[in-house]
């Protein structure tokens, strides 16, 4: 009996012991199966929120076979977009004044992996790059029927670029026309925020232009072509293909600056006035003059100089966009406009191509010298770090001189009309002292 007892034990044991047995390969079948299924379908997956910060690679790897380009996107204001004081400086204010909610806010454009890594705190290294080379090189479509959440990304081993029949020994190289057209630039240079206001307009500034029409975008001036400058290290693999720019510049600098626009100033004198007229033109800027942020300002200033150059007086005009909040106070830091901006006040900023006429009336100064007359196109930008700081860029000049002629005449019809008046005064004179002479003598 007790054989039986310990026979039927036995069995019991064994029948766990396989059971166990049977258990564990199952469940280590299963947790193959799902690491598999997750690698089969990354790409899939990748496109869906909750991505993991590893999935993107820092564009330190990039930079080891695309040296020119790393070194390039390193200085640009891109690779800084998170350490860009101007910009801590509104989001430690944004942060401070709407707490916790604003920091996705902000980092979806500054940090864009962010959005799908959901490292909002930037504890991770690629949070910290600000907008890397593997997100712009993940996207794959842009929606901007969505805007909260514009981009279509497939981060992995397959690189979204503007080069036909590209290779490589460490990617999957893919043609995007995407990268090479606006709407790419879109999901970030354009912004509408919570009360439907639009803060920033540079993408639908370009497309209400002319440029659209002639096949000009975003990527031509801010990423043109560079020759002689190969894409990838010669000791990597011989390339034909010719970078990009990577700079990204625009309205930090002075050399786009400087090309944006032109004046042409002219100027008459009547009835001892001067009555200039300048024509400004937004000559090579792809969107309105200025963009971007509309604590940003383009100031046309008007000048009468006398013949040592020394300033008579001076008149400005300024071009921006003026919001309002709530309340119906002006704002004029960056952080509030784009948070708290509920209308616009006015806008007279200069369209692509458009050509302004700025009409000015200066009186003259009794007993004019030879003046000129300077006008001048100004950029300003603040930047209040630590101290009120400002960043201003002279954009255009140009001085223009009466002639001799005309000065001579200005003179002579100056002093024919003080001597005019002098030979009245004495003729009323003289017939007042004729007068009281025959009466009383």
């Amino acid at each position: 009996m007790e054989k039986k007892k310990i026979g039927h034990g036995v069995k019991l044991i064994s029948s766990w012991l396989n059971f166990k047995e049977v258990l564990i390969k199952r469940f280590v079948f299963f947790i193959s199966s799902v690491f598999l299924l997750i690698l089969l379908s990354s790409s899939s997956l990748a496109r869906e929120k909750g991505i993991s910060e590893t999935v993107f690679s820092p564009s330190q790897e990039c930079g080891k076979c695309h040296i020119n380009i790393h070194q390039a996107w390193s200085n640009s204001m891109h690779a800084k977009a998170i350490e860009d004081p101007v910009f801590k400086l509104d989001y430690l204010h944004a942060l401070d004044e709407n707490g916790e909610k604003i920091r996705g806010y902000c980092l979806s454009c500054h940090s864009p992996t962010t959005r799908y890594t959901g490292d909002i705190y930037l504890k991770n290294r690629i949070s910290r790059e600000g907008i890397n080379c593997d997100f712009c090189h993940s996207i794959y479509a842009v929606d901007l029927e969505n805007p909260k959440d514009p981009f279509k990304v497939n981060p992995g081993s397959t690189q979204y670029g503007p080069y036909q029949n590209a290779s490589s020994p460490a990617h999957i190289a893919t043609y995007s026309e995407l990268h090479t057209r606006s709407e790419f630039c879109a999901g970030c240079h354009q912004l509408k925020n919570n009360f439907g206001v639009l803060v920033l307009g540079t993408y639908s500034e370009w497309k209400e232009g002319p440029y659209p029409e002639q096949k000009v975008y975003c990527q031509n001036c801010h990423m043109p072509k560079v020759p002689g400058m190969p894409i990838v290290d010669a000791k990597v693999k011989k390339s034909e293909l010719n970078m990009t720019a990577h700079e990204f510049l625009g309205g930090h600098s002075e050399i786009n600056l400087q090309h944006a626009a032109t004046l042409r100033t002219q100027f008459e004198v009547k009835k001892s006035k001067a009555l200039v007229a300048v024509f400004v033109t937004n000559a090579e800027s792809g969107h309105k003059l200025p963009t971007g942020t509309p604590v940003r300002k383009v100031i046309l200033s008007v000048k009468l100089l006398d013949d040592k150059g020394k300033k008579i007086t001076e008149k400005e005009k300024v071009y921006q966009k003026v919001l309002l909040d709530q309340k119906g106070d002006v704002l004029t830091e960056s952080y509030k406009m784009i948070l708290e901006a509920s209308s616009i006040l006015s806008d007279n900023r200069i369209a692509p191509k458009e050509t302004r006429q700025e009409k000015f009336e200066f009186d003259l100064p009794p007993g004019i010298k030879p003046f000129s007359v300077e006008s001048s196109l100004r950029y300003q930008y603040p930047t209040p770090v630590l101290t009120a700081g400002l960043m201003e860029v002279e954009m255009a000049k140009q001085v223009v001189s009466l002639p001799l002629g005309k000065i001579f005449l200005i003179g002579f019809f100056s002093w024919l009309r003080v001597f005019i008046i002098l030979l009245f005064l004495f003729l009323i004179l003289w017939m007042g002292y004729r007068m009281l002479k025959r009466r009383f003598l």
